[in-house]
């Protein structure tokens, strides 16, 4: 894993040294001990957790190899003497408390995530607790994942080092750890995403970001920090990939769910409604008549949202969209897709079920405050990025036709985020 290592006989003269932990309470504890166990101590492969010396050595292990490592690669001049002098001032330094390298640093620098996966992610500099980031399990706040290792979405596009570059422009989980928080100086960032809508998020003034200012294509692109950001900059936006098929019993729940009865379970349907209805529920289970479809005795957790195990499972949750847009979306003459409801809290949990599969949804916005049916009744209404679904979302003929017409075989829309 090392391409240098610190000499055993170096290290073994601070194996049975104490290091000097600062202020202890009367008991005798000292606070920097306890600190450094609770956050920076890594558990070993015998189940024990790292002593102050081990985490030095595996942190100036990690810094000199990837220095020799760059300087190998580069045909750059490296003296392995000279390289050992300098660690060991290094490490002695460190040991003392004499310099010190960013939390992170400490937890993450000379892991296998760093030095044999070749993914620095974990070392780069920090955004708020607050920013949620996409994971397998759905987006997920940052802070309340401290100290975990997980698994996030990211993309190859422009991920090349040394701004080569990439051939593959395809999402892809990676795998990152989360260190523990600290204090940065920050500024707050504005920008706008692919729907319309705006966020703010916090990041450290010397976080990395990729930008674009003008040409879109990979050459226009480069890595700045949070301080040389500016108005009108794009950033580049990902999706995770869909490529699980979607729940039976997940459709005729959203189906049921948008234009079913909540109070008896009964679920009627018209026109080109009905052929939907047959395909979901078989036509030996439903009743007939000249005007309508019918089914009856719908389960009574059909008229709530999915819980539990089935709001964890991808293909529980794409059904229930699929079959809920089937029953109260909308494809426009443009392809545009949208779903309207009147109850406004409904679409705001719909729309964190489409953010968690990767789909790009508006917030709900107030469209309307009549009706054919009553005077005072509000309707309201959230787009959904159509360039996000494929042709198999769609359940009704119309909205799948309306939405090909448009859509399939066009130029997708670059998903690019822009600078307020």
């Amino acid at each position: 894993m090392f391409s240098f290592r610190l000499s055993d006989e170096f290290i073994s003269q601070y194996k049975d040294r104490e290091p000097d932990w600062g202020y202890r309470d009367a008991a005798g504890n000292a606070v920097g001990e306890i600190t450094f166990l609770r956050t920076y101590s890594r558990v070993k492969d015998d189940g024990g957790k790292e002593r102050w010396y081990e985490v030095c050595e595996r942190v100036v292990n990690g810094m000199y190899s990837i220095q020799k490592d760059h300087c190998k690669t580069n045909r750059l001049p490296w003296n392995d003497h000279k390289a050992q002098v300098s660690a060991q001032e290094a490490f002695d330094r460190l040991f003392q408390f004499k310099w010190m390298p960013p939390g992170r640093g400490l937890w993450m620098m000379g892991t296998p995530l760093v030095m044999v996966e070749r993914n620095s992610a974990a070392l780069q500099n920090p955004l708020h607790e607050d920013t949620k980031v996409m994971t397998r399990e759905g987006w997920r706040r940052l802070g309340d994942l401290e100290g975990q290792d997980i698994e996030v979405l990211t993309s190859t596009h422009l991920y090349a080092r040394d701004h080569q570059l990439a051939e593959n422009k395809t999402a892809k989980w990676a795998k990152a750890s989360v260190s523990f928080i600290e204090e940065q100086p920050s500024v707050r960032i504005t920008y706008r995403d692919t729907v319309g809508e705006e966020h703010t998020l916090v990041a450290s003034r010397n976080h990395r970001w990729f930008v674009c200012r003008g040409d879109v294509s990979q050459k226009g692109w480069k890595r700045i920090t949070s301080e040389e950001l500016q108005e009108g900059d794009i950033l580049p936006s990902v999706k995770p990939p869909i490529n699980y098929k979607a729940s039976l019993s997940g459709r005729q729940h959203g189906f049921f769910f948008g234009d079913g009865s909540r109070t008896d379970g009964e679920f009627k349907q018209f026109g080109s409604s009905g052929a939907v209805m047959v395909s979901l529920f078989g036509s030996q289970n439903l009743t007939f008549t000249d005007r309508s479809v019918r089914i009856g005795q719908c389960p009574s957790a059909w008229g709530f949202l999915p819980e539990g195990r089935y709001r964890e499972d991808k293909r529980y949750v794409l059904g229930f969209l699929q079959g809920y847009f089937a029953a109260d979306g909308c494809v426009d003459g443009n392809g545009g897709m949208s779903i309207s409801s009147a109850r406004p809290e409904e679409l705001v949990a719909v729309r964190d079920l489409f953010l968690d599969l990767g789909i790009e949804v508006s917030r709900p916005k107030l469209v309307s405050t009549s009706s054919n049916y009553k005077e005072e009744r509000e309707l309201w209404q959230m787009r959904i990025n159509r360039w996000d679904v494929t042709a198999d979302f769609f359940l009704k003929d119309e909205h799948r036709e309306r939405w090909i017409r448009k859509t399939l075989g066009k130029s997708r829309k670059n998903k690019y985020i822009h600078m307020l």
